[in-house]
């Protein structure tokens, strides 16, 4: 098992345990393992070879930050919640609208899109949110949708 596997799992059984400052801390030190590891370097976007260790850490990060969301928003700080909700949901969209990069690491963007927007919309469901940033939201779940193949 991965160092960052074992923190987000040390993380969630603290969160279930409502040991709320100790779940916080192993969330963000996974996440600061597995930053280093992501197929893209965030300054620059310099790709690292895409394989499926590095979309897994992609993966792994995107549910940590998702993991940060839930705990903010069990304590009752929505704002915060959100951050973390959107940073890897915008990463992933200028990911899978950068020409400069690969078609694969483009298409694997778009596919976390689909990971990363359901939450996006749920949350907007729970607190209020402007109606340009719902639009954008939809136009997006309207994108993903419009990108699937048709399968008969």
């Amino acid at each position: 098992m991965e160092v960052w596997q074992g923190l987000l799992q040390q993380g969630n059984v603290s969160f279930d345990n409502e040991q709320w400052a100790e779940a916080e801390s192993h969330y963000q030190e996974a996440i600061a393992h597995l930053e280093p590891l992501l197929p893209f370097d965030n300054e620059s976007i310099e790709l690292l070879p895409l394989d499926n260790e590095n979309i897994q850490s992609l993966l792994g990060w995107i549910s940590g930050l998702h993991n940060l969301s839930v705990l903010y928003e069990v304590l009752e700080k929505p704002q915060v919640a959100l951050h973390f909700l959107v940073l890897p949901h915008q990463r992933m969209l200028e990911l899978s609208q950068n020409v400069t990069i690969s078609d694969s690491l483009q298409t694997i963007a778009m596919q976390a899109l689909k990971i990363t927007l359901m939450p996006l919309l749920a949350f907007s469901k729970k607190y209020p949110t402007c109606d340009a940033c719902m639009s954008s939201l939809t136009q997006i779940e309207e994108l993903i949708t419009d990108s699937q193949p048709v399968i008969h």
